[in-house]
């Protein structure tokens, strides 16, 4: 089809006297110093390419003009696709039980500062420059994977006689809130990069219409194994799952009862 619409072209285009071809013969392409404008006219007319030497005044004919969109279109099309990596925010939580309270608590939903809300992996170069990686970033949201993450720890601590995920009905005693407020590697020192994670959480009575029962602001960091994305994810989730530890150790230290 291709080679169809090119010789269709070439003889669209075949050369014909005009004054600026003198006696017929086809001019070598013009010069990088001349201009050369493809530009529509109003309606009815065909577009014209305008300029100095070959093709001045000449009339492009729709053959050509199916052609050289139809090229353009190949070109496109033959791009490679951009490649991603994606990886989620993994965080693992021993094999142990806690005493259980005799509560139950519903995870509300996280928020995310707005540096680190998007998927794109965050480095942190030096004091006041952070980079976003457009090819290696989370398969979902850094906010719907922390609250996931932290339902999915305080279930298997055992810690409440029941945990409530966002978005499920049912009443519970407790309502526990988060906001994630870093969430990033930090290469400032080149040779040994660290994951970064600080978190805040709320605990709320009488399932979030009651006062605060417990707020706790935490922080860890996670060496990088080596500088892949793949230790850096790595790091990211070991991180966040400290914060988890030291929180799920701080509601067990409260003074948490049914109907308070």
């Amino acid at each position: 089809m291709m080679r169809l619409l090119i010789r269709l072209a070439k003889a669209s285009l075949s050369p014909t006297p005009s004054p600026a071809c003198g006696r017929g013969e086809q001019e070598p392409l013009p010069s990088r110093r001349g201009r050369h404008i493809v530009a529509g006219t109003r309606r009815g007319h065909p577009l014209r390419v305008r300029g100095r030497g070959w093709g001045e005044g000449k009339r492009l004919s729709p053959v050509w003009a199916a052609a050289f969109l139809l090229a353009l279109t190949g070109c496109t099309l033959n791009r490679p696709p951009v490649v991603k990596q994606t990886y989620l925010l993994e965080a693992e939580r021993p094999d142990s039980s806690a005493q259980t309270l005799p509560v139950s608590v519903r995870v509300g939903a996280f928020s995310v500062a707005p540096p680190f809300e998007g998927k794109g992996l965050v480095y942190r170069l030096d004091d006041s420059r952070y980079e976003s990686d457009f090819y290696h970033e989370f398969f979902v949201s850094p906010r719907a994977m922390a609250a996931d993450r932290t339902t999915r720890w305080l279930r298997q601590s055992g810690l409440f006689r029941d945990v409530l995920a966002v978005g499920v009905s049912g009443d519970a005693d407790y309502l526990l809130e988060g906001h994630v407020s870093e969430l990033y590697l930090d290469f400032r020192d080149r040779a040994k990069p660290v994951a970064v994670v600080s978190a805040q959480f709320y605990l709320s009575r009488d399932g979030g219409s009651g006062g605060i029962a417990l707020s706790a602001s935490l922080d860890r960091r996670a060496p990088l194994a080596d500088n892949s994305p793949q230790a850096a994810a790595r790091a990211l989730g070991a991180a966040f799952a400290g914060v988890l530890a030291d929180l799920e150790a701080r509601l067990g230290q409260g003074d948490l009862r049914s109907g308070n």
